[in-house]
């Protein structure tokens, strides 16, 4: 609800003259009430209110101009004062309207004999204001509701709910399409409870409101918006639940009892057919979940959305194909067709559901996802060896060419040996515990130690490692020597070379990005 001091002037009876404008932008300032001041002795909340004082008998030009100052500190909409017997301005100084004016802060005079009628005026005035915005918030809860109740998604929602606004609705760390022009009136409003608690929205409405309504309609859309996503953080919960527990069951089951045939027959997964896994994992998944952006809601839904993606894109290469969730992990089971199952052919469709993949990657702010493939095998049995060699492809590959890569357990070769020792997590402690020397090292002073014994153990000889890690010969020699001294060690000794290849395969690779 708005108005103005020119526009309250405007409904007093011109030719009476009941008031007019003595100082200030000419009335233009916006007017939320109408009050009566009784004292100089302003409430707490003085912003937007045209303030009436009455008698200016005992009013001297001082205390006048001090009110004056405090009106303007606390952003009120103007003062009207009693116009006196004495001259056009009665009791008003030429000092008092100049300071009025150089505020910017409007100064209407009345005639006495006329205020009581002008006030009752602009009440009524300002209580109809008031009756309509309560309306208009009530019809737009009410076709908020409606929008709620049919639209099939959250983002549906947030588009369909902006529209009944006349603006826009998006949460605070959503990127803003620049060819949405900026709305006049901007809030924020955190949701007040479920999954979504403390998350914000920012909310463009096309017309500001009343202050006595507005904070209603906000917890209204606020409310609305946090069932929405309860909604469906349960049925994504539900959905992921019951993948999840088929596939565990499926995958530890040595025979298929009749919870897995009943549940695989809803899936329409034949289990005497040939099927093949492929397991995909975001690469650094820890460091995504926990930056500030991705709560627990924003991470279940980048799991259901990868989950539909993925299912969605390999429907199109393969005749029948299941996406099942394993903990931050998601398995591709893909019927066989034959030939076109060659660890070649698997590869290349795998690489084409990741090309799919990279746009909702990078809507969540992800960089990589990685895969393990198997062969294809019949039965039960056949598709839990394909899920474990596809795990061993997933492991081993991502150690050997980075993330971002695809692994077909066909490509491993000798490398497949290593599975065992890199899988252990005793391996990674035993590999974490003798190598803490150089990782000191490196923390404090950034030698860059371990890097420069990857680099070393896999490089052909001394030159290729010490361009590759882009430094001098002697500084390459330096760091090797630091290296014999802090883990006491003779890099000479081909056991010894041996065993810190197995110890640096089971630390984690500094993040790089290959494509296999």
């Amino acid at each position: 609800m708005r108005t103005s001091v020119a526009e309250l002037l405007a409904l007093l009876d011109p030719e009476r003259s009941a008031a007019r404008v003595v100082a200030g932008s000419e009335g233009g300032q916006e007017v939320e009430d109408v009050r009566v001041l009784f004292s100089l002795a302003l409430p707490p909340a003085a912003r937007g209110i045209l303030w009436v004082l009455p008698d200016l008998d005992s009013l001297g030009s001082v205390l006048l101009d001090t009110l004056l100052l405090e009106l303007h500190r606390q952003g009120a909409a103007g003062l009207v004062v009693p116009r006196g017997q004495v001259g056009p301005h009665g009791r008003l100084m030429a000092s008092t309207r100049l300071l009025a004016a150089r505020l910017d802060l409007t100064l209407v005079t009345i005639a006495i004999e006329q205020l009581d009628e002008s006030l009752r005026t602009w009440r009524r005035h300002i209580d109809a204001l008031h009756l309509a915005d309560l309306k208009r918030v009530a019809d737009l809860k009410s076709a908020l509701l409606d929008a709620w109740l049919a639209a099939p998604s959250l983002e549906a929602y947030l588009d369909s709910a902006g529209r009944v606004l006349g603006g826009r609705i998006a949460f605070a760390d959503a990127a803003v399409d620049p060819a949405v022009s900026e709305q006049p009136y901007r809030h924020t409003v955190e949701l007040p409870w479920g999954k979504g608690l403390g998350t914000a929205l920012v909310i463009d409405l096309p017309h500001d409101l009343d202050d006595e309504v507005l904070p209603d309609l906000l917890r209204h859309v606020a409310s609305l918006v946090a069932m929405r996503i309860d909604r469906e953080v349960v049925a994504i919960e539900s959905n992921i639940r019951v993948r999840g527990e088929f596939l565990l069951e499926l995958l530890v089951s040595e025979s298929p009892g009749g919870s897995v045939i009943r549940a695989a027959e809803h899936f329409g997964l034949d289990l005497g057919r040939k099927h093949f896994a492929a397991l995909w994992d975001i690469d650094d998944f820890t460091t995504v979940s926990h930056r500030p952006d991705m709560n627990e809601v924003r991470i279940l839904h980048l799991k259901h959305d990868i989950v539909e993606r993925l299912e969605s894109s390999a429907r199109r290469r393969f005749l029948r194909v299941w996406v099942l969730p394993h903990s931050d992990e998601f398995v591709l089971i893909a019927e066989s067709e034959g030939r076109d199952r060659e660890p070649n052919q698997a590869y290349a469709a795998m690489a084409d559901l990741r090309a799919d993949l990279q746009q909702l990657l990078r809507s969540y702010g992800v960089d990589s996802i990685s895969a393990g493939v198997g062969f294809a095998y019949a039965g039960s049995g056949g598709l839990r060896k394909s899920f474990e060699e596809a795990r061993e492809a997933l492991l081993v590959g991502t150690s050997q060419f980075g993330p971002d890569s695809i692994t077909h357990f066909n490509d491993l070769g000798i490398h497949r040996f290593l599975y065992g020792w890199m899988s252990s997590p005793r391996s990674h402690d035993l590999a974490e515990d003798f190598m803490r020397p150089l990782i000191q090292e490196d923390r404090h002073s950034s030698a860059d130690l371990l890097r420069t014994l990857r680099v070393h153990l896999n490089a052909r000889d001394k030159s290729a490692a010490a361009r590759q890690l882009g430094i001098h010969r002697n500084t390459l020699n330096y760091r090797l020597g630091r290296i014999e001294e802090l883990l006491r060690i003779d890099l000479s000794d081909p056991s010894v070379r041996l065993v810190l290849h197995l110890l640096v395969r089971a630390l984690p690779e500094p993040n790089t990005t290959h494509q296999n």
